[in-house]
């Protein structure tokens, strides 16, 4: 008996450790400005007044930015999906440099069109108060580097400006049950600018991965909690050991 517990005990802590938040990062074609993904909900920013705002209620969920607070602004060079209409932005144009985006309830997916995308700019996934995931842009600047058709603008009102940044749609993918309830937009300074638009969400995970994965594109920092998992691992891990247990294939959930 005593045996058995410890070996329970040893696969309980291996199951720990393994638990961690599995959010990945895939990026769409080059031209693609919107979600791919069925089922979601968009917010596309069209329909605000241009200038700041300290906190703002979308499709999407609440923002919140530090004064002078995140800005809207009409489509230019370095935004609005389309090449029409508007978006959002932090960093140089808003003169502060984070938004806050408080969805409401737990999703595991979200997307946005990230245009001029440099460097400087951020992303973080948060489940309450808990950093689960930040967005590597090196990798996704490595990764994108290599293809000419992502770099200056794609639209035709403003075709081929800015050519030195690209511009990409991104999609963040929680697996295995890992959600998030917050995105932070941040950027380093103000020196340049962090521009967004047609941002869509989903409770469930797709079942299809859209667009192709960024390898390291986002690095996973905190362990999930075992009751993410589910009793059944937990019951798994101390219960007769010498039964084989079926390991999990990582798949995204389906509808």
């Amino acid at each position: 008996m005593r045996e058995r517990f410890f070996v329970g005990v040893g696969a309980l802590l291996a199951l720990s450790a393994a638990a961690r938040a599995d959010v990945v990062l895939t990026v769409e074609a080059p031209g693609v400005q919107q979600s791919q993904v069925s089922g979601v909900v968009t917010e596309t920013f069209d329909a605000f007044a241009t200038g700041h705002y300290t906190s703002l209620s979308t499709a999407v969920g609440g923002f919140a930015a530090p004064t002078p607070g995140l800005v809207v602004l009409n489509a230019d060079q370095y935004g609005g999906a389309g090449g029409a209409g508007r978006f959002f932005a932090i960093g140089q144009q808003s003169g502060q440099t984070q938004a806050d985006l408080s969805l409401g309830t737990d999703r595991a997916y979200v997307g946005f069109w990230l245009s001029a995308l440099d460097a400087r700019n951020g992303i973080d996934l948060y489940s309450g108060a808990t950093l689960l995931a930040s967005y590597n842009s090196a990798a996704l600047g490595a990764f994108i580097g290599a293809n000419p058709a992502y770099f200056g603008n794609p639209n035709p009102a403003f075709a081929g400006q800015n050519p030195s940044e690209p511009y990409a749609y991104l999609n963040f993918i929680g697996r295995g049950g890992t959600t998030f309830d917050r995105v932070v937009f941040k950027n380093v300074d103000t020196f340049t600018g962090l521009e967004i638009d047609n941002i869509s969400v989903r409770t469930r995970a797709p079942g299809e991965v859209p667009g192709t994965e960024v390898p390291g594109g986002v690095n996973n920092v905190v362990p999930v909690p075992l009751a993410v998992w589910g009793g059944a691992a937990l019951l798994g891990a101390m219960g007769v050991t010498r039964r084989a247990r079926a390991r999990g294939t990582g798949n995204v959930d389906r509808l």
